[in-house]
């Protein structure tokens, strides 16, 4: 399963130190779903650049 990274937002939380990086997407929703459900959130994915534009 593969999503298109639309944009890239660096984020603060105020109860951390660190910023966080945000991936803004777009894949369908049946994808979404099943990330939400799998909790990817929190989860390091890796990052590739092959696919099609």
């Amino acid at each position: 399963m593969s999503v298109r990274i639309n944009s890239i937002e660096e984020v603060e939380m105020a109860s951390e130190k660190e910023s966080h990086t945000l991936l803004i997407v777009d894949c369908d929703d049946e994808a979404i779903d099943l990330y939400m459900a799998l909790n990817v959130g929190l989860e390091y994915l890796p990052v590739t650049i092959e696919g099609e534009d």
